[in-house]
């Protein structure tokens, strides 16, 4: 499961079917992405990680549960901004 995908979006006030308005797909592809279940393709994830404020390169990373803490703590540190394809994982 992509906790930090659920969290952020709760960070943003969004629900799942707000999201999936925003990106033009069905509130079940964003369900299925947060439960890792799909892989969004490169062009939704950089939408998705852009709607919130996320790096989106995290799509594609094999993330820890506890990712989410780390995220928060990136967000803080980038200003809130993504770091895009500048991101350095751990």
């Amino acid at each position: 499961m992509r906790h930090f995908l659920i969290e952020a979006r709760m960070r943003a006030g969004l629900s799942r079917a707000q999201l999936a308005a925003m990106l033009g797909v069905s509130e079940d592809m964003v369900y299925k992405v947060e439960i890792r279940q799909r892989d969004p393709s490169v062009k939704l994830a950089k939408r998705w990680a852009a709607a919130l404020n996320i790096p989106w390169i995290y799509f594609y990373e094999d993330l820890p549960d506890n990712t989410s803490s780390d995220l928060h703590a990136h967000s803080i540190l980038s200003g809130g901004k993504p770091q895009g394809g500048n991101f350095q994982s751990r």
